[in-house]
């Protein structure tokens, strides 16, 4: 455990009545720092807690290898999950306007953006790392930090949606084709006969 939001989470534990709640507070144990944590998480007895966003830095700059796979696992939900905030001197004028602008950053999904292009470039750079340290092996990865990602099947979807609609649109439009021309044929009997 690191941070004193930490403490809030031992706290919340200790005094909770949920049995569970309790037996996570029983099994606690603080470490000296990240560094020792982690090195406990890696040995596969221990699971460390800290911010999440921390530790999916953490794993996407120092823990991915040269394919992109991480060698840690990061939950998506937190036990007690809990936003962090800012500290202001009770009556600033600003407190208002600092809260406006930073709502107006999270609901546009800049924080969100902004952190997944950092987590990108971080394990883009790890895996060029880890890349250098085997000598070239994995060599479809890219020498530049700004190089375009190789394509999979999940970028193509939206083409291949557009694809799947166009040939549907055309199909409908050959069927269309086809019924004109039989009516228009079958106009032309009735008219020859006449």
């Amino acid at each position: 455990m690191h941070g004193s939001h930490f403490f809030f989470h031992l706290y919340f534990c200790s005094d909770s009545i949920d049995p569970t709640s309790r037996e996570i507070y029983e099994g606690f144990q603080f470490v000296s720092g990240i560094d020792s944590g982690i090195a406990r998480v890696l040995h596969g007895d221990f699971a460390f807690m800290n911010s999440g966003r921390f530790l999916r830095y953490l794993v996407a700059s120092n823990f991915t290898d040269v394919y992109g796979q991480a060698k840690l696992h990061v939950t998506k939900e937190c036990f007690v999950p809990f936003r962090i905030g800012f500290a202001t001197p009770l009556f600033s004028v600003y407190t208002g306007r600092f809260s406006e602008v930073i709502n107006r950053l999270v609901e546009a999904g800049l924080v969100t953006k902004w952190f997944n292009e950092i987590l990108q470039e971080a394990a883009q750079q790890q895996r060029l790392k880890a890349r250098h340290e085997l000598g070239g092996l994995g060599s479809s990865i890219t020498e530049e930090p700004g190089a375009s990602v190789v394509l999979g099947l999940y970028h193509l979807q939206g083409a291949f949606i557009l694809l799947l609609s166009g040939l549907c649109f055309s199909f409908l439009g050959f069927i269309g084709e086809l019924i004109s021309i039989t009516y228009v044929r079958s106009r032309m009997r009735g008219n020859e006969v006449k």
